[in-house]
């Protein structure tokens, strides 16, 4: 069981230090910032329309739905995309017969 361990940590830090992952989490990082600019201007603007009126969901409300409908498309994407970096790694050193 050692064994195991052993492999998955060197594929999993592999991994992290690739610059596919890198990219990866750069493209998630400006897929979220642009909308949250956007609902950050919004409930600004809501707000100043409509003084004293309580708003039902407010910037962290938004930003909690926004996250969960974004990471619920782009997390399969994201592990299809290492998943093949990571085949195609161990194809490129040889170690895919091996493993």
């Amino acid at each position: 069981m050692a064994n195991v361990f052993t492999i998955a940590s060197r594929e999993f830090s592999e991994t992290v230090r690739s610059k596919r992952f890198m990219i990866l989490i750069i493209i998630f990082g400006l897929v979220m910032i642009i909308p949250m600019v956007t609902i950050y201007v919004q409930v600004i603007q809501m707000m100043s329309d409509m003084p004293g009126v309580p708003m039902p969901m407010g910037f962290l409300g938004m930003m909690g739905f926004m996250l969960s409908g974004t990471l619920s498309t782009f997390a399969p994407v994201m592990g299809v995309a290492l998943g093949c970096d990571t085949i195609s790694g161990e194809r490129e050193k040889g170690t895919l017969k091996i493993i």
